[in-house]
């Protein structure tokens, strides 16, 4: 049994260790901004990204309603033939990737807070009954929830949300199995 612990205990510092570390660099380093940035012909006046979802969708009214009043009375030729280039159909692709982004960021945060939470409630019913299999997949979830992230253009707010919070869960996680880790060996050389 103590074999398995410390062998489990081992596995799950490492991932944590690893996680916590490229959770900090995230958070700690700044965004760089690109060398091409002073070439670009027509600056962004409104940086999408940064919007709250109330501005994003505000916006979004306003240009849909714009593009409806373009498309009213188009055959569905005319409507095919249109350049998605032009205003206010550019506009409009724009601010709905951004909020789909924003969607997508907002569900991902709620994953970190349901996966840890979950594997936490693992982590203690097995604590009580002295459970490994609950133990691990407590663990197992615990370590999933604060998984990296993959970042993709745009939500740089949410991305930011994201971070943070598995961060805050991935040091959780780590102060969580050091303090499994000396429970059950407590509990192991006891019983021993």
């Amino acid at each position: 049994m103590k074999p398995l612990l410390v062998t489990l205990g081992t596995i799950g510092v490492l991932i944590t260790t690893s996680q916590l570390l490229r959770h900090t660099s995230v958070v700690l380093m700044p965004p760089t901004a690109s060398v091409l940035d002073k070439f670009d012909d027509k600056p962004d006046k409104d940086n999408v990204p940064t919007l709250s979802i109330e501005e994003l969708t505000k916006q979004y009214e306003d240009v849909r309603g714009k593009v409806k009043v373009l498309d009213a009375g188009k055959t569905e030729d005319e409507h095919n033939k249109v350049d998605i280039w032009t205003e206010p159909y550019k506009t409009e692709n724009k601010l709905r990737t951004a909020i789909q982004t924003w969607e997508n960021r907002n569900r991902d945060v709620a994953e970190v807070h349901f996966f840890w939470w979950c594997g936490f409630l693992f982590v203690v019913f097995g604590s009580i009954g002295f459970a490994v299999a609950l133990l691990t997949t407590g663990v197992v979830q615990m370590l999933y929830g604060t998984c990296p992230a993959i970042r993709f253009l745009g939500g740089v707010p949410e991305f930011e949300r994201l971070v943070m919070w598995k961060l805050v869960y991935s040091s959780f996680t780590f102060f969580v199995l050091f303090f499994l880790w000396a429970y059950l060996d407590r509990i192991t050389k006891r019983d021993a």
